[in-house]
């Protein structure tokens, strides 16, 4: 249930910022190999968890294949990218975030450190830019997608605990008819007795007027 919670809570902070950045991928220089790389950066009003399983999601069904680490980047080497790009490339992404703010950097080089630039591939950035700012729809899915899957557990769990209450008044319900039954029975037991006790009250009055 604490997982439910969570998860709950995580996609009803970020249900909130439904102004979310859009058209905001840019270029930008990056740390990684051994120096300065470029690399396409776009921000988003989401949490990194969502974010970065968002964009698994949607790079597997862009077909980028199986996914390795390097750098502490997500790797995808030697993959085609068709929207992108017919040639090989490898392409390395990485979600960063605190809250419910996230960014994502993602490099793509034609081998080794032949990162794309505008200078040198202006069609293959733009696209990439585009992939970017377009994800924010893809993040908002996959969050709402969350948000219905806790909220069908907690859904589940008031049912669950609704039923166990219901189950309950029953066996409460037939208690007290047992109950009630026992004290009709009980009345109807203490009246025989009292016929008893007055029929032998009788009979020792009697004995003692004969003394």
């Amino acid at each position: 249930m604490r997982n439910v919670l969570k998860a709950l809570s995580i996609v009803t902070l970020s249900i909130a910022a439904q102004t979310s950045f859009a058209q905001n991928a840019r270029e930008a220089s990056v740390k990684f190999m051994k120096g300065q790389q470029n690399a396409i950066v776009a921000d988003y009003d989401l949490p990194k968890e969502v974010v970065e399983d968002a964009l698994k999601q949607r790079l597997d069904k862009e077909g980028l294949g199986k996914k390795g680490s390097e750098k502490g980047f997500s790797a995808y080497k030697g993959t085609t990218w068709v929207n992108i790009s017919p040639d090989k490339m490898d392409v390395y992404t990485k979600v960063e975030g605190k809250g419910d703010k996230s960014t994502i950097t993602l490099l793509a080089s034609k081998g080794y450190d032949n990162f794309v630039t505008t200078a040198t591939d202006a069609d293959k950035v733009q696209k990439l830019e585009a992939f970017l700012n377009d994800f924010i729809k893809d993040a908002r899915a996959y969050q709402l997608r969350l948000a219905i899957a806790a909220q069908e557990e907690i859904v589940k769990k008031a049912e669950k605990d609704q039923k166990n209450t219901a189950d309950d008044g029953d066996k409460l319900v037939k208690e007290k008819e047992k109950i009630e039954k026992q004290i009709a029975d009980n009345k109807t037991e203490q009246s025989k007795k009292e016929t008893v006790v007055s029929t032998e009250k009788s009979k020792l009055e009697d004995l003692r007027k004969q003394m």
